[in-house]
């Protein structure tokens, strides 16, 4: 077992208000219903909607609000690949476990 700085939540920023974000395409393919923001970038293509259906805003391409959110899934992602690991349960049995919150590496 190896011991680290506790985890903390970390921020999706502006990703946070995407409930899908796609790189280069988001297809659809029934009555789907989104709660937030839809968005693609740096790609273009949403297809799909309707008929399912958006609460929120559909965004497109990198100079959109989905580049921004991309851009920060990308940092949101090394700063969560960048923790140092709080406890390795590999060859465990995760089944029945309650984990507190941290880096787990299995």
């Amino acid at each position: 077992m190896m011991m680290g700085a506790p985890a903390q939540a970390q921020s999706l920023g502006t990703a946070q208000t995407f409930s899908v974000l796609g790189g280069s395409t988001v297809t659809n393919t029934g009555p789907t219903i989104l709660v937030g923001n839809l968005g693609v970038s740096p790609g273009l293509a949403i297809t799909g909607f309707p008929p399912g259906s958006v609460t929120g805003t559909i965004y497109t391409g990198a100079a959109s609000l989905a580049g921004t959110a991309r851009a920060d899934t990308i940092t949101a992602f090394n700063t969560i690949a960048g923790l140092p690991v709080n406890t390795i349960l590999t060859g465990q049995n995760l089944g029945g476990m309650t984990l507190a919150p941290g880096v787990y590496k299995f």
